[in-house]
């Protein structure tokens, strides 16, 4: 007898598992436990919505949790209650349905403290609600306390109010299409961006089959501006030196018709599928992948190699918290 296909919420405590043992960026872990479960797109979306709100929001989930349940809590508990808070205060979802199946993910030993739990929280939801809005800005908007008092420093009380607000927004989702692999309809969740040819917002549902395909990528539109700024031409060697997860690369090869001989790299070699994986369904044959730490000496077969190097270094993230939930 076969087991039946893991739920939604099942598959995004499998994610939150995951990430709290350091195993993947928040991202990677929903593509691959969805694609795992087989889930169909509206069950992908509500993987994410649930991990990227526990995620986004932990610190103050946490808070909560120590409000309303004094004492040691195990993980596999606080990840349950974390999922089942988030849907009750964030995702506005239907409050027994919330309760019902958070409860049902927990194991029978702690089924009746997750209940009792979140029955708590939902007979004291307008204290809690209330009490946010009083609670330091680090606790509130589940931001580092020392990062807080740097932003604080540097700007006005509103300012800074607001900026945290917006990082714990959920971002608009973008795509670019691939002029080496067209699209033979345009999906009707996108709408084309007007100062952006070729990029689109997605306003549902992602269109899963075309980025499969090639078709699509899922990018930032500001990522343009450095690809525009390299000016990458058909024929030239260039070097990605940081390229996972390979949006940049992927915009190299568009821009070029596919006919510049890329060379790919990044320094953590676990990356390297994923960066293949996503720059193979791109269309260009003149792509290489491979594992590279450029704070050593260069490989003596790639020197003076490169007409152009594209070098995105990794940095703390803090301007884009938004869209980094792992930050």
């Amino acid at each position: 007898m076969k087991n039946n296909p893991p739920s939604p919420r099942q598959t995004a405590l499998n994610c939150l598992k995951s990430w709290h043992a350091g195993r993947s960026f928040a991202e990677t872990l929903v593509d691959r436990e969805c694609s795992r479960a087989a889930l169909p797109p509206a069950d992908r979306h509500l993987v994410q919505a649930l991990v990227f709100s526990v995620l986004r929001n932990r610190t103050w989930l946490d808070h909560i949790i120590e409000t309303l349940r004094k004492g040691r809590l195990d993980e596999e508990a606080r990840l349950i209650l974390q999922l089942g808070l988030s849907q009750l205060f964030l995702l506005g979802m239907a409050d027994h349905a919330a309760v019902y199946e958070t409860v049902n993910l927990a194991s029978v030993r702690l089924r009746g403290l997750v209940n009792a739990i979140l029955r708590n929280a939902l007979r004291r939801e307008k204290a809690i609600l209330e009490e946010r809005e009083q609670l330091p800005l680090s606790i509130h908007y589940s931001t580092p306390a020392w990062l807080v008092r740097r932003w604080t420093e540097q700007m006005g009380p509103q300012t800074i109010r607001d900026l945290l607000r917006w990082n714990n927004t959920t971002p608009r989702l973008y795509v670019r299409a691939n002029p080496l692999m067209p699209m033979k309809n345009i999906p009707a969740s996108l709408a084309p961006l007007d100062r952006a040819p070729g990029w689109f917002s997605v306003e549902g549902l992602l269109p899963l089959e075309e980025i499969k395909a090639g078709s699509l990528y899922v990018a930032d539109p500001s990522t343009r501006y450095s690809i525009d700024l390299l000016a990458p031409q058909p024929g030239e060697e260039i070097l990605d030196a940081c390229a996972a997860p390979g949006g940049k690369s992927a915009a190299i090869i568009a821009a070029t018709g596919g006919k510049a001989h890329l060379t790919a790299t990044d320094l953590h070699e676990h990356r390297l599928p994923t960066l293949k994986e996503n720059l193979d369904r791109q269309g260009s044959p003149f792509v290489r992948t491979a594992q590279a730490d450029w704070s050593l000496p260069c490989r003596p077969e790639w020197e003076g190699r490169f007409d152009a190097v594209l070098l995105d270094v990794p940095c703390s993230n803090t301007g884009v918290i938004q869209r980094r939930v792992d930050v």
